[in-house]
């Protein structure tokens, strides 16, 4: 099943941790069960929120001081 970022396995934090600063993120996550239960608007802000919560980590994450 797909989750949104940050709700799987994968650690994104630490992918994105060491890529460049600035490039282009967009999120792929047809979260079937949060599609049917919420309206397209609101799954929309859900999704931009655990985005947001994905890129605020990896940018207070050691990993990216490590890059600098």
């Amino acid at each position: 099943m797909r989750l949104l970022p940050g709700d799987g396995e994968l650690s994104l934090r630490k992918i994105l941790a060491v890529m460049p600063e600035g490039i282009p993120v967009s999120v792929e996550a047809p979260v079937l069960p949060l599609r049917r239960d919420h309206s397209p608007i609101e799954f929309a802000r859900l999704a931009r929120r655990a985005v947001e919560a994905v890129l605020s980590a990896a940018s207070a994450s050691p990993e990216s001081r490590a890059c600098l």
